[in-house]
């Protein structure tokens, strides 16, 4: 159910609307009070709260309206999508030959009710006072601290000290749940099918959500049958994930999962204390390395990621010749809040692509997942065809 309206419209905005599609005083009268909690108001109308959805918008509209075009341009004001299309300079990369990078982050698991660093980091925190290594004092003041899930899951490491125990708090907290809407790692799996080439996928998440939607996918794949009986391979993706021993000498393929900070495949593998950081992000050879190849090769759109994620690889981003893309949450009314981050990704050579978290919250990027989808597949639909057309008058 699509919840993308406004509760709030200026008088200003509203009366052009109506004048410019011509609805009579009349009409106005009777429309304001079945719309608006205070019709008597002198600069912003307030959505009545039982008006959750654009269909009933819509009906209530209608109730007063039987003009078509009036209702939809009525509708259109209130209605919010402006957020979910492919800004041009992305669609354009989609479709010519640029090597494309999707680099997902925490925010993309969180969709499947995995916790953000933040999240988890207070769990650790709660499950040193639950074992008693702490005490409510104690657990009080580190949740309290303003000190970075890093610092706070590094404590909990040397605290709990054995590996054995660590893995299994993090097994049990990173256990995925099936999201109602849809599943973001078949939506990115699906935007890259439309876009028909392989995109290069990066992770830093530790969980294995993203490598279960890939194995399927390239498991069904590879069980295809044409018309005479042989396997094909119709769009393989994928075929293994690596997860440790980065080089900035090693090959790169697109057909690859790379998990930068590791996998619960190998507890071992995992990058998750600030020593680890330390130790994996310092050698120019290395994962440093690694990194800065791909964004000297690639265009790179981060899709997922927190500030805290992007001051983690800043120093490789800034070496970048590229021009790379973040999917970034903000709210409606939060612009200048926005344009101040906008400055800190500029500085390394990343454009910040605004959605809204006012609707569906954390939710809203699946439906821009899902827009961006059909947009690309429309869009190849019409070159098709605008194609055909061409041939047909040149013949």
């Amino acid at each position: 159910m699509d919840r993308s309206i406004k509760k709030s419209i200026t008088i200003n905005e509203f009366s052009y609307i109506l004048n410019l599609n011509k609805v009579t005083e009349s009409e106005r009268s009777r429309l304001v009070p079945v719309l608006f909690e205070n019709p008597t108001a002198k600069k912003v109308f307030l959505l009545k709260e039982n008006l959750k959805t654009l269909d009933e918008l819509t009906k209530t509209i209608k109730t007063v309206i039987t003009n078509t075009d009036a209702v939809e341009s009525i509708k259109g004001i209130f209605y919010v999508n402006d957020d979910l299309y492919i800004p041009p300079e992305i669609k354009r990369i989609f479709f010519d030959n640029t090597r494309v990078s999707f680099f997902v982050g925490a925010g993309v698991s969180k969709l499947l009710k995995i916790p953000l660093w933040e999240e988890l980091a207070d769990s650790a925190i709660e499950c040193l006072r639950d074992n008693q290594y702490i005490n409510y004092s104690e657990w009080s003041k580190l949740k309290s601290d303003k000190s970075s899930a890093k610092q706070k899951l590094s404590i909990f490491h040397k605290v709990v000290g054995n590996d054995s125990d660590l893995e299994k708090f993090y097994k049990e907290k990173l256990q995925a749940k099936p999201n109602e809407i849809d599943n973001p790692y078949e939506l990115l799996c699906s935007l890259e099918q439309a876009m028909n080439k392989t995109v290069l996928k990066i992770s830093t998440n530790i969980d294995q959500e993203w490598e279960k939607v890939l194995e399927e996918k390239y498991a069904k794949e590879k069980t295809t049958i044409d018309e005479e009986g042989r396997n094909i391979d119709e769009f393989a993706s994928y075929e293994s994930t690596q997860f440790s021993d980065f080089s900035r000498d090693q090959k790169i393929s697109e057909k690859i999962l790379y998990q930068i900070h590791g996998s619960l495949k190998l507890f071992e593998s995992t990058i998750i204390t600030t020593a680890a950081y330390v130790d994996n992000y310092r050698d120019e050879k290395k994962l440093k390395g690694f990194l800065e190849e791909i964004f000297k090769n690639y265009c790179v759109i981060f899709i997922g990621s927190s500030i805290q994620e992007f001051e983690i690889i800043e120093h490789c981003l800034k070496k970048s010749p590229n021009q790379h893309y973040a999917l970034v949450g903000t709210y409606i009314g939060d612009e200048n809040l926005f344009r101040v981050k906008e400055k800190y990704f500029a500085e390394l050579q990343v454009k910040a692509i605004p959605y809204y978290l006012d609707f569906q919250g954390y939710d809203r990027l699946l439906f821009l997942l899902k827009r961006w989808c059909q947009e690309i597949k429309s869009s190849r639909k019409k070159d098709f065809y605008d194609g055909l057309k061409l041939i047909d008058e040149v013949l």
